[in-house]
Parts: structure tokens; sequence; C-alpha cells
């Protein structure tokens, strides 16, 4: 006997001790210490010490469950060895064409475990051998994932707006066509409207109709500020929070709820029509480019605008939509290469280092000497020690302000103050940009 087990009969079966209070006093754990006590009583006794086989302990270890129902699924395991969202995902059988991930949640910790010595044996057919149990404990990683997913757009939605685009495309709208002349010392022409949040009620009564008047003014007043300038094309980004929820349950892509004014149908349709109103006026200045930028708002129903436009202006050379699927879109200007994203999933620091990246193949690259980035997200203008915001190496980050208005939540929580404004950028091919202008909400309202 050594000098553990005989302090461990002591402490028991002399001062009456439980496991739990030796374990304490000898610094072990209290299985432990049940353990080494049973095994000497069973060894005394001429008894063979039975323990729990260690795989059915894991077996009994492992937990599942999964709750479905017609738009929603729940999966939760606990396991020792499923550990990540796709292992999970791949034991529950989940198909990932239906269904897409919402939420996660991962937890672990530690588990005390016998600590096991196996000896085996090999006879040429099957391996045998004995165990013995060192009568210490280890540790070991339990895993708990849950994972809560949503089920992607039905097809009947997406049946929906092909057969709107199908018959925009096969009978479009009648357009006059534009006879663009050649102009001396061309620009390009930006409009920022970045985190427009059409349809969200604000804390001030400001709801659709305001989203609406206030997208055509400062459209009408940027155009104005301009019109010294001889413009040979416009860029006019898409999505980047153009919507403020992205279906019928009045939540977001990643299913936040908000307040809004208005039925989804309606804000839609009124979006749609503001941007189609804005482009007529924009093509009779320059041939009007369309960039679809993915928001955390509005990824689908901003991507429907972006198709409902290009089916609108189908038959219409002065107007082009880009609806590639990419989340960061690039346009070459002369001397000037601009990126486009909505900016809540990249670091800035890694900004500087994707416009180069993802630029690589582009031949016009070798002729760029100006390097920018706009994103929106945050609803300001940042200022900070570089006029229009940060320079990372020749890089410069632009973070665009917002003409919305604050909900309920961002009014608690504080986040209130930033200027409401709209913006424009004139970029000359040589020199970059050489020009920017500022719609103030209270030259519109």
């Amino acid at each position: 006997m050594n000098e553990i087990t005989k302090r461990i009969l002591e402490l028991k079966e002399e001062d009456g001790l439980s496991y739990r209070e030796i374990g304490k006093i000898l610094g072990l754990h209290k299985d432990c210490v049940r353990g080494r006590y049973r095994r000497y009583n069973d060894k005394i006794n001429g008894r063979k010490y039975q323990r729990k086989d260690t795989k059915h302990q894991e077996q009994e270890t492992n937990q599942f469950s999964k709750q479905e129902s017609r738009d929603n699924c729940t999966i939760s395991t606990k396991s020792f060895k499923i550990r990540t969202v796709e292992e999970a995902l791949k034991y529950a059988e989940i198909d990932m064409n239906i269904w897409e991930v919402n939420r996660v949640t991962i937890n672990s910790w530690e588990v005390p475990r016998k600590d096991i010595k196996k000896h085996i044996k090999y006879d040429g057919k099957d391996r045998f051998g004995d165990e013995t149990d060192t009568g210490q404990f280890n540790t070991k990683t339990l895993w708990q994932v849950k994972v809560s997913l949503k089920r992607k757009i039905g097809f009947p939605v997406l049946d929906a707006l092909k057969h709107i685009t199908d018959t925009l495309r096969n009978n479009p709208p009648e357009m006059i066509s534009m006879d663009y002349q050649s102009v001396d010392n061309p620009h390009l022409l930006e409009i920022s409207l970045v985190d427009h949040h059409f349809g969200k009620l604000c804390i001030n009564g400001e709801g659709l109709k305001n989203s609406e008047n206030l997208y055509l003014n400062a459209v009408d007043n940027l155009l104005k500020k301009v019109s010294n300038y001889n413009i040979e094309k416009i860029i006019l980004p898409l999505g980047s929070d153009f919507f403020h929820i992205d279906n019928k349950e009045n939540k977001t892509a990643r299913g936040t709820p908000q307040d809004v004014d208005a039925h989804i149908t309606e804000i839609f349709k009124t979006g749609c029509m503001a941007v189609v109103k804005s482009i007529y006026k924009m093509r009779q200045i320059a041939p009007v480019k369309i960039l679809y930028v993915p928001g955390n708002h509005d990824f689908m129903t901003s991507f429907y605008l972006c198709e409902f436009i290009g089916a609108w202006f189908n038959d219409d050379e002065a107007v082009e939509v880009d609806t590639n699927k990419l989340p960061r879109k690039y346009e070459i200007y002369g001397k000037t290469l601009i990126g486009y994203t909505h900016g809540n999933e990249e670091r800035v620091n890694d900004l500087a280092r994707l416009i180069m990246s993802e630029n690589i193949g582009n031949k016009e690259i070798s002729n760029v000497e100006y390097f920018e980035y706009h994103k929106g997200h945050y609803h300001r203008k940042k200022q900070m020690n570089y006029v229009n915001g940060d320079t990372i190496g020749n890089v410069k980050i632009v973070d665009l302000p917002s003409l919305c208005g604050t909900d309920f939540w961002h009014y608690t929580k504080g986040y209130v103050g930033a200027k409401r404004a709209a913006e424009a950028y004139i970029y000359n091919k040589e020199f970059g940009n050489i020009g920017h202008f500022v719609c103030d909400i209270r030259e519109i309202s």
C-alpha cells in the first residue's frame, strides 16, 4: 500500500471524512479518492475492481438534439470529437442547399477522465490484451456546439423575380436614345448615397416617404453642384444598406429585428422607383454604371433591386449594371483605382492589401497612381489626420456619411450626433480626385 492510499484510509475510516473533504486535504479530485479507496477494499476482499469502459463513457457523454420548423432549425451537440460548426452540420446531416447558418455558439470545458493504460497484443488475427487503471486522473476537453439555421430563400420568390425581370426585358420601357458628345477635360462622377435604409422608422417619426424624398432631392442637389464639370461617366453604388430590412419578418439579412414604417413590398417598390427616377436624371448627363455592393441589412433585397434595374434598363446602352456577387467592387478611371465595400466585414488595415491583391490581373493597374476605398456602415464621415479619411500606405480609406435618421435602438445606445449628408466625388483622369461635394440634409429637407 502506498502512502497516499494509506492516508486516504486513515481519513475515511478513522476520521469519517467524505471523499470531497479528503480530496481537498490531499489535493486530489474526489473521484480519484473514491477510486483508490474502492480498489483497496476490492483487493483485500478478493473482488476484481470493475470500471466502466472508456468507450462506453464517451458514448454516454455524446449528446445530440435537432429541432426543425418550417423556417428555422437548431442543432446542438455535446461531444469529445465534434468541435466545429462543419463537423456538427455533417453529423446532423444538414442540407446546406436548403439551410444557411444564422447563429453559432461553441463552448468547451475540461472533464476528469480515468488514466487507463492499454497493453495491446496481436496474434496475427485479432488485437487483444488488458488495461491497467493507474489510479490517476487526467482531463479531456468536452465540446458543445449549438447552430441556429434559417431556411434559404424559397424558389417561389426567385421565380417571381425572374418573371418580373423577364417581362421587363421582353417589354422594356421606352428609352430616349442618348447621343453623348466627346468632351474636353473629361471627368468621372461618383454619387455616394450609401446607408440610406429605405423604410426605417426613425425616432423623430421619419419613415418611407422621407427616405424617398431625401434620396431624390439629394441626387438633384449633387447633380446641380457638379454641373460645371465635363462628366463622361457616372458611378452609382447600390446596396450597402440601401434597404433597412431583407425579408417579410422585418429583419436584416442576419436576422436582427428592425423598426420599419411600411410593409416590405411597399418599401421595395418605393426604393426601386426612386433609383429608376434618379438614373433617368443621371443618364441625361453621361452613361451610368451601377455597382451592387451588398450590405449587412439588405444582402438580398439590394440584389433584387439591382436585378430589377438591370431589367428596366436592359435595352439602354447608357446604363450598365454589375450584379456580381463579390462583396467588393473596383473601378479604374485614368490613374485612379477606387474600391467599394460596405465595410462591415473587413478590417480597415486589410483594405490596402485587398485593393492591390484583388487587382493583380488587371492590366490597367500599371498606370494607376491613386488608390481609394469608399465604404459605409458607420453612417459618419470619418476625419482623422488626413482629409477624407485615413491613408494607409498610398491607399486612402474614406468612411461615407448617410442621410438616414436615428431609430429607437441607436438612440437608446447613444449613437447620435453624426452629420446627415450625401456626397459626390469628381475624378480627373490625370490628377485623380479633384472635387468633393456635400449635400447636407438641411439643404433638402
